[in-house]
């Protein structure tokens, strides 16, 4: 039965990144209940987003150092309320998926017995461990050092915890696992017969605007090709190494290099070939725009923005690390080491051999193959019907 699986999520689904996205794209399927926040929340979320738009940073800064502390120690009873709130989906499943490693562990306080009887699953959606992403975060946002810290140590115990009472741990593939192995060893976490992988899913990205329409708008010429980088700016995404190409390239009037997104990193240097549009709301269009997507991540987990990339069949250069690994062999994106050298040889390889470059229609092809909403569905229903206790 539908209700027999239950996919929970202690926020509003939307097509994003991290978990709301994720839950996002098997929101249609029949084969199990998912359980989030309800859709009148998103005005409470849209009107936050423009406020932090539109006061002065420093001023987010000051209140994220007064809050943060608070609303962090004291989130359990939000928790404890979504519980209360969906009891009766809880009690009747047989399994219960969790994307947060808090939301698993506050679960096992709501109710331990319940929690007992069930076949508990996680996914984490972070490239690291939650408390280190978390950490940095905070000291990005101006929190106080001693708070973080704090912080970061409520969250390690929930990592550790969520990880231990986990029934099975649930990856994109064996890859993603890779910065997770010093965490699981250092904190003791038996993960024998633990791992399932499930390949990410997504829906066809739909671009808003043709592509040289965006690049009219942004005054791109149309006849040189374009790089392009979109999400976080900081240095386990690679923006670094992004921002080193622009220099490295910056005399060669045949290419063009564009960002989007925000973040800790920005690009000094004094390149004319360059232009980043910040934050957009229409990544389709974005991604649409560019000839090559550059994803130079340091470590992966497994990144959703490729596997949309992919759907509008763009070739991508990213690096051969972490949940990457699981490219290697399938033609369909370009893998590099994680480094400078690498990146821009492999860059001017592409420049100068057309015949490199993956078509469309192979890029497309493969992405249903692999990466189809249906497919990804219809692979998690496979693997809750498996599972025993």
């Amino acid at each position: 039965m539908k209700s027999d699986y239950l996919i929970i999520f202690n926020g509003v689904i939307k097509p994003v990144g991290g978990q709301a996205g994720y839950i996002y794209n098997l929101r249609t399927s029949d084969y199990f209940t998912i359980i989030s926040k309800k859709e009148q929340l998103i005005k409470k979320s849209v009107i936050k987003l423009f406020l932090k738009r539109i006061l002065p940073t420093i001023f987010i800064e000051y209140l994220g150092n007064i809050k943060q502390k608070n609303k962090f120690l004291n989130e359990f009873e939000n928790y404890k309320t979504f519980y209360i709130q969906n009891i009766d989906s809880l009690r009747r499943s047989k399994t219960i998926h969790f994307h947060e490693t808090k939301a698993l562990y506050y679960f096992y306080l709501f109710d331990k017995n319940l929690a007992k009887s069930k076949i508990l699953l996680l996914t984490s959606h972070n490239p690291v461990p939650t408390y280190i992403e978390l950490f940095d975060r905070l000291i990005s946002i101006g929190v106080n050092k001693d708070i973080s810290n704090l912080i970061k140590s409520k969250q390690l115990k929930m990592d550790v915890e969520a990880f231990k009472l986990a029934n099975y741990i649930v990856f994109p593939n064996s890859g993603a696992v890779n910065p997770y192995k010093t965490f699981f060893f250092e904190n003791n976490i038996i993960i024998n017969d633990k791992f399932k992988y499930i390949l990410t899913g997504t829906e066809y990205l739909k671009p808003k605007i043709l592509k040289y329409k965006y690049r009219e708008k942004y005054k791109i010429k149309e006849d040189i090709i374009v790089f392009g980088y979109i999400g976080r700016k900081n240095k386990i995404k690679g923006f670094d190494l992004f921002c080193e190409c622009i220099d490295y390239f910056k005399e060669n009037k045949n290419v063009f290099f564009v960002s989007a997104g925000t973040g800790d990193i920005k690009y000094e240097g004094n390149s004319l070939r360059y232009l980043d549009i910040g934050w957009t709301d229409d990544p389709a269009s974005f991604l649409e725009s560019l000839d090559v997507l550059l994803v130079p991540n340091m470590d992966t987990y497994f990144d959703l923005g490729v596997i949309q990339a992919l759907s509008l069949g763009i070739n991508i250069i990213t690096t051969e690390t972490g949940g990457n690994l699981w490219f290697k062999d399938k033609e369909i994106v370009h893998l590099v080491n994680p480094n400078i050298r690498s990146l821009v040889n492999f860059i001017s390889k592409y420049l100068d051999y057309s015949d490199i470059q993956y078509s469309k229609l192979n890029i497309i092809n493969k992405f249903n193959k692999y990466f189809d909403t249906e497919v990804f569905a219809e692979n998690y229903f496979k693997l809750y019907k498996s599972l025993k206790q």
